[in-house]
This record gives C-alpha cells, sequence and structure tokens, in this order.
C-alpha cells in the first residue's frame, strides 16, 4: 500500500487536540484559528495574545567585522547609533527601490547580530560583496513567540518574576523563564519589546529544545490573566488593523524583479 506524504505538526508548540483548523505556510501545522476569530481578534485590546505562528522566522546570526557595513551598504535604516541591546526594523531595498527584505535586526555584541525574516536576501548581498562576516543560519535552532496587549507586560514579569519595566521599545535583553515543569534555574530566553504602530507587545526568543517548555510556562503564567493562543488568520488581521504592512501578507517582496537574484535563490534551492 502506497504511503501517503503527511504535514508535520509543529516543533515549536504542543499538540493541542482542541484545533480542527490549521496553517501550512511554514511547511507544518500551525493552528489557523485556536478558537472564535473575535475573541483572538479582542485579545489584544482587552488582555494579551500568545503567538507562534511565525516559526520559523528566517533566523540567522551574522557575526564578522564587516557585519555592520553590510547592513549600513543596504538597508534604508540609519546605523549612526546603534547600541548592544537595541534593534533595527531593517529594510533592505535593490538600487530601484523596491523592497527586496524586512525584519528585525538585533545587536547582540559589537560584532554579532540576530536577524530575522532578512533571509534569503541578507546571504545573497553577502555572497555579492567583499565583506568579512560569517552568517549562520539558525532556522530549526531557535523559536520566537510573541506576546501583544495591554496584560503582556504583567504576564511575562509573572514568567520571569521579574520586573521588566526596563525594556524599553525596541530593546533586548537575556532573563529566565520559570514554572512548575521547568528546571528550579529556570529556562535562559531573551525578551525583546517591541509593538505594531506603538501597541504594548514583546517576543520571546529561545533555543528550540525549550520551546515546547517555554509556551506551557507562558500559557500557565498567563491564565490569571486570561491569555488568549491566536492562529494565523488572526495574527494578519492584527496587522491590518494596526497599519503595519506584513510582507507576503499585504505586499510581496520585488525578488522578481531581480534577475541575479532569482537565479541564486534557483541555484540555492
Amino acid at each position: 500500500m502506497k504511503q501517503e506524504n503527511t504535514i508535520p505538526y509543529s516543533p515549536y508548540i504542543p499538540f493541542f487536540k482542541d484545533v480542527a483548523d490549521y496553517n501550512v505556510a511554514f511547511g507544518h501545522l500551525y493552528p489557523y484559528q485556536f478558537m472564535d476569530w473575535k475573541t483572538e481578534v479582542l485579545s489584544w485590546k482587552e488582555s494579551c495574545y500568545l503567538h507562534a505562528g511565525l516559526n520559523p522566522p528566517m533566523p540567522a546570526r551574522i557575526t564578522g567585522p564587516d557585519a555592520l557595513t553590510l547592513f549600513r551598504d543596504h538597508c534604508i535604516n540609519d546605523f549612526s547609533r546603534f547600541s548592544v541591546g537595541a534593534s533595527k526594523h531593517a529594510v533592505m531595498c535593490n538600487y530601484k527601490g523596491n523592497v527586496m527584505a524586512d525584519g528585525m535586526l538585533l545587536r547582540t555584541e559589537d560584532n554579532a547580530f540576530v536577524s530575522y525574516f532578512l533571509s534569503p536576501y541578507l546571504e545573497y548581498i553577502a555572497s555579492r560583496g567583499n565583506y568579512d562576516v560569517n552568517i549562520e543560519d539558525l532556522t530549526g535552532k531557535t523559536f520566537l513567540f510573541q506576546l501583544g496587549g495591554s496584560l503582556s507586560l504583567k504576564i511575562l514579569e509573572a514568567a520571569t518574576q521579574e520586573s521588566l519595566s526596563d525594556i524599553k521599545f525596541i530593546w533586548h535583553r537575556t532573563v529566565h523563564i520559570y514554572g512548575d515543569e521547568l528546571p528550579p534555574t529556570g529556562i535562559a530566553v531573551r525578551i525583546f519589546r517591541l509593538g505594531v504602530a506603538g501597541t504594548l507587545a514583546y517576543e520571546v526568543h529561545g533555543d528550540i529544545k525549550d520551546a515546547p517548555l517555554v509556551y506551557q510556562a507562558l500559557m500557565a503564567a498567563g491564565q490569571p490573566f486570561n491569555l488568549v493562543r491566536l492562529g494565523m488568520r488572526a495574527y494578519g488581521m492584527n496587522h491590518t488593523e494596526n497599519g503595519f504592512a506584513q510582507a507576503f501578507i499585504h505586499f510581496l517582496p520585488a525578488w522578481t524583479q531581480d534577475e541575479d537574484f532569482m537565479d541564486y535563490l534557483n541555484g540555492k534551492y
């Protein structure tokens, strides 16, 4: 009997028996909707949501003496001020001004950065220039969770057992998540504060092996605050409502307008 091809379930979150509708955009099953869309949409207004649907977020670690030069050459951003612990919403354009990639760029050390959603254009421009950089693909090695809403700070402080009010917009630092199912010493994660159109929101970044445990710990910490699991359907509504253009939801990067880049993709994938 011929075996049918199956799509694997997301390795980033626990399996939920109460979900019947899934999204397969990233090559695995992730809930399209956990409950009625109205409850999920209202979550960022009334309490907080927990979203894991952007995994894997094309993560990469960029190191080397020319790393910052590479970004200065190919992003429209101003890098005159970019301290360790800060981040940029990096936008990469071609010479015609078309958007080729946009995502978050975090500075973790003097010559070390972590990017999200800048690949594969990031690797392409690095290969075409004389840059002393190393780019490590972190896909399958890290996770990214999002918490957004008026109660997101309280939930994260409950999970980390410390004040996080010092983390200002677009800044990040390392903390530990605690929970009944976690080691007594907790699990190290990076808390990154950002938000669509200035709303209160955070991301939790960590090692892929810890993803399901951290997700469960966040769910437990958020239970007293009516934390809502967010699916992919309501996620797109969030960005639309707040006027934040999301690649592949509201627009497509101009990849096909660059023949050399398309040849690079055809040879790489």
